[in-house]
């Protein structure tokens, strides 16, 4: 009986696995973007505004280390007033 159940559960493992790569397969076609979102280069635009600001490169890295992990885009989410100079940091700030 185990054995029965066993050759069932990798038959419908194979069907699952077969429906999950024509899914991926189908959206690729459909020029959608897999995987993860590209942020480096949205945080490589904030850092260079806050460089040119004339910020200096403790003030955001104590603000992202003081964010939540999951703050994407943290001084625009979560403008934290830091004891650097007073300033805020975030899109009220700078």
């Amino acid at each position: 009986m185990a054995a029965l159940l066993a050759v069932f559960a990798e038959f419908e493992r194979e069907i699952l696995r077969k429906r999950v790569r024509a899914g991926l397969a189908h959206a690729r076609q459909n020029g959608k973007r897999l995987g993860r979102p590209v942020t480096a280069g949205l945080e490589a635009d904030k850092a260079r505004k806050l460089y040119l600001a004339g910020v200096s490169k403790a003030e955001p890295a104590a603000c992202r280390l003081a964010a939540p992990p999951f703050a994407g885009f943290w001084p625009d989410l979560f403008p934290i007033e830091i004891g650097f100079g007073a300033r805020v940091v975030g899109s009220k700030g700078i």
